[in-house]
């Protein structure tokens, strides 16, 4: 386990789970394709990492522009920071796309992400859903128990 991340070696590809104080997020797996993944990622700053997420998903899913991606999700980090605390965010934005598409990027160290709780962010969980889906979204996040 790396902080924060169980991973599990499935022939060359690692897929990643995140977790939060040892809690799993089973509903995601299935959102998240080997492609989508990135480890230990070199970013300096915010925009950097999410640029590094809108390459991941614009290169997966080509109806996606990596530019179109990044400026969406910075235009949502503007309402707010998505960072919600012990070193996670969960941008997120809503674009013209035929299906929800998901990224996780795990850095190789903290950056400033104006979390809630003030600490450097290192695990990022993107979410792009069609602009017309009004529970795409809520039905993506994991059901805490």
């Amino acid at each position: 386990m790396i902080r924060g991340v169980q991973y599990r070696t499935l022939g060359s590809h690692r897929h990643f789970y995140a977790a939060v104080r040892h809690r799993t997020m089973p509903h995601t797996a299935p959102l998240l394709e080997p492609a989508c993944v990135r480890a230990r990622a070199p970013a300096q700053s915010r925009k950097r990492a999410l640029e590094i997420a809108a390459g991941l998903l614009a290169s997966r899913y080509p109806g996606l522009a990596e530019r179109t991606v990044l400026e969406e999700l910075m235009r949502r980090e503007d309402l707010g920071s998505t960072g919600i605390g012990e070193g996670v965010a969960i941008p997120h934005c809503r674009i013209a796309c035929p299906d929800v598409a998901a990224a996780f990027v795990s850095l190789a160290s903290g950056i400033d992400y104006e979390a809630i709780d003030d600490q450097p962010v290192d695990l990022l969980f993107v979410l792009v859903v069609p602009s017309e889906e009004t529970d795409a979204p809520l039905n993506c996040w994991p059901r805490w128990q």
